[in-house]
């Protein structure tokens, strides 16, 4: 890759989680000097969810921390399978509760009717985002851009019109609205949280991967170019 990212390895999650945790708030900590608002976009899955935990402690202003999501399944928000669920019982609590929060889910039936008003909803945040946590499914896919879904060459297209796009991954439940890559790069720092040896193989097939003699696709290599991300990796 032209820009490789940073890496950071860590032997346990616990240590990583404060690492990273800490430098979080001391990022976000200097931009609600510099401006009246910070942004915070996480991401769904199990693998953050002790970083939200150690997050949801910290002694910030969260009334001025504007938090969404990289990606939404869509369903109820009070279902377990949401993004919006899992974010809403485990960072926005403790003192993230004050937090503003800005979902993506909407009551449309499908995420393609949703688009604009997703849309105009991520416009209300300041831009660049000031922190964007993200990770890396097996097929290398990140939010819910997924190499399997018709459309991933419209999500990964820079000149896509919208900040949101509807996808339909043939590998994997749930319609999903998901941040076009072109959104996601629009950020200060974005932080790639991976876990286990299994994941760190496939990043490294990332890294490697030559799209002129490999035709699959892998999303997440898109972002890796971004010389704001960073990657943070726990053995266990």
């Amino acid at each position: 890759m032209e820009i490789p990212p940073h890496q950071y390895c860590f032997s346990t999650m616990s240590d990583l989680v404060v690492t990273l945790g800490e430098k979080i708030k001391i990022h976000l900590s200097k931009k609600l000097q510099q401006q009246a608002q910070a942004s915070l976009v996480v991401s769904g899955g199990n693998t953050p969810k002790s970083l939200y935990d150690y997050l949801s402690h910290l002694d910030l202003d969260w009334s001025r921390i504007i938090i969404t999501l990289t990606d939404e399944r869509w369903v109820e928000t009070t279902d377990n399978n949401s993004n919006e669920w899992m974010i809403k019982n485990t960072l926005l609590v403790n003192r993230a509760k004050a937090a503003h929060w800005i979902g993506l889910k909407t009551q449309d039936a499908t995420p393609e009717q949703a688009i604009e008003k997703v849309h105009a909803r991520l416009q209300t945040i300041p831009k660049p985002y000031d922190v964007i946590l993200l990770g890396m499914g097996l097929d290398g896919h990140t939010a819910s851009l997924f190499p399997c879904a018709d459309n991933i060459h419209a999500g990964l297209n820079l000149n896509y019109p919208y900040a949101c796009i509807a996808m339909h991954p043939k590998q994997a439940p749930f319609a999903r609205m998901s941040l076009s890559l072109k959104e996601l790069n629009h950020c200060h720092q974005s932080i790639v949280l991976l876990q286990g040896q299994e994941k760190w193989t496939v990043y490294q097939k990332v890294l490697t991967q030559n799209h002129v003699a490999d035709r699959s696709i892998m999303p997440i290599r898109k972002l890796l170019t971004n010389p704001n991300t960073s990657v943070y990796w726990s053995r266990q």
